[in-house]
């Protein structure tokens, strides 16, 4: 796992469903600090889960040119539905936009972001699900970390 830090002064006021339009440029330039470019983003925020069905994963992802998913701690819109063992569906505006899946006995929502479709999100999720949960917390660690240093 490779970690950047990108610091800079957001300007916009925190709008319901615009997240990407606050934090957003903040992630792209951290992620052009990589060295390695990753073959997967994974973004604590939606994805096609979004009222506008393209939320930050979405938008963030498409930017870079890197596929992307979204893997969110709160439902944002539409429902669970019935879903294949651990799989929940995630329907919105009568299609399925990703899955609300139970890891360690927490519950989170991811859905496909930029260039992942929904096959390939189970498989993201099979194959790596808790990996990428876990550089979501040390990510979160290290942001909050860098919050106190200021």
């Amino acid at each position: 796992m490779e970690e950047t830090v990108y610091e800079g002064s957001c300007s916009l006021p925190y709008v319901s469903g615009l997240f990407y339009l606050r934090e957003g440029p903040f992630v792209v330039e951290a992620a052009k600090k990589l060295t390695v470019r990753p073959q997967l983003f994974c973004f604590d925020a939606h994805g096609a889960a979004h009222p506008r069905s393209a939320g930050l994963a979405t938008v963030c992802g498409m930017i870079l040119g890197i596929p992307s998913v979204g893997i969110a701690k709160s439902l944002l819109v539409g429902r669970v539905a019935s879903g294949e063992g651990d799989f929940a569906r995630i329907v919105h505006g009568g299609r399925t936009v990703g899955f609300a899946v139970k890891m360690n006995g927490v519950t989170r929502y991811w859905s496909a972001g930029y260039s992942v479709g929904l096959a390939q999100l189970k498989s993201v999720i099979r194959r790596h699900g808790s990996v990428c949960l876990l550089a979501m917390k040390a990510s979160d660690a290290a942001a909050k970390q860098q919050v106190q240093a200021i």
